[in-house]
């Protein structure tokens, strides 16, 4: 339809919609994880159609714009390409350079993936194994499924390694990024006493790490916060979980039993607070061979303020009358 010069086009209409009817799209968040300044929580999945008793055929899935796709007319590469991104070896790089708030379309302008070649066998295997994390981590978060965990592990471990052929890494190289990684996510970590290589100590964590999620909420609105206890020591028994906002106690908890290299996930619901920022404390009380330990870490929680609404134009009055609102 041609349009007449100066004359906008009528409201409803859609432009450059072909993105988002693409069947199989790769998406991740536009704002991932803590607010930390490390941005190592980034991850992506792959959308596959929607099969339903109320379609005659396979749907697309429409997104909101809070989530960055990238969209696949075939399903291999979808999930080949979701297996690179997810890797360490890529997450490290992503890390190196962006943050938590703008993780957009500019990573796979940054980030080199080679094309996907189904008559590639690295490629391919690449893209089973994204397959396969895919449906484990299906079963850990809609099933809660919590002992699939360790098959989960395994298979990342596994992506990391094929990633680490494709762009030519050797596994010690794999293992300084995996070391490097592990102190983007946990902070400081204590020397292992007696592990050196070549004079250099490698870190070893020992402690117990706190992740809060989400870090960014809304004003005056309650919100749950959910907080993540994962356990570096030994098995630890009777753990006292204490959360502070500002100094107000907003989560008292006993875990009975948290073994080594296990997390638990504890939960509050946040009060309705003013923009800005405030700080979240979390305490934990453990014995450790025969003595009463205790580990605190504090985060900042940032409030996001509302946008006043501003007065309706002329055009959205006359628009509103149309729509019937």
């Amino acid at each position: 339809m041609k349009m007449l010069k100066g004359v906008a086009p009528p409201f409803y209409w859609l432009f450059n919609a072909e993105p988002s009817l693409a069947p199989y799209k790769l998406v991740w968040k536009r704002i991932s994880g803590a607010i930390t300044g490390k941005a190592v929580s980034f991850a992506s999945a792959v959308l596959e159609p929607i099969e339903s008793e109320y379609f005659e055929k396979e749907k697309p899935t429409i997104l909101n714009d809070s989530l960055i796709l990238i969209p696949f007319s075939e399903g291999n590469e979808a999930y080949y390409v979701s297996g690179v991104l997810n890797s360490s070896t890529v997450l490290l790089a992503i890390a190196s350079y962006t943050y938590e708030l703008r993780q957009e379309t500019h990573i796979t302008q940054y980030i080199k993936i080679p094309k996907y070649n189904s008559n590639n066998q690295l490629h391919r295997e690449l893209s089973e194994l994204s397959k396969k994390a895919h449906g484990i981590a299906r079963g850990i978060y809609e099933e809660e499924r919590e002992d699939l965990r360790d098959d989960l592990a395994s298979v990342e471990e596994e992506i990391d390694r094929k990633v680490a052929e494709l762009y030519g890494i050797t596994e010690e190289e794999l293992k300084e990024i995996k070391k490097c990684l592990r102190i983007l996510k946990e902070g400081e970590v204590e020397e292992e006493e007696g592990e050196e290589e070549e004079g250099v100590v490698i870190p070893k964590e020992e402690k117990v790490a706190f992740r809060f999620d989400p870090l960014l909420i809304n004003e005056n609105e309650a919100q749950q916060i959910k907080v993540e206890i994962t356990n570096n020591l030994e098995n630890l028994n009777a753990i006292k979980v204490a959360v502070l906002l500002n100094e107000d106690t907003m989560l008292e908890e006993i875990i009975p039993e948290l073994k080594k290299e296990k997390s638990e996930v504890l939960s509050f619901t946040s009060p309705k607070l003013n923009g800005g920022e405030y700080e979240l404390k979390a305490i934990v009380e453990y014995e450790l061979k025969g003595r009463r330990e205790k580990t605190e870490e504090r985060r900042k929680l940032f409030v996001k303020r509302k946008v006043e609404e501003k007065e309706e134009s002329a055009f959205d009055e006359e628009l509103n009358k149309l729509l019937g609102e």
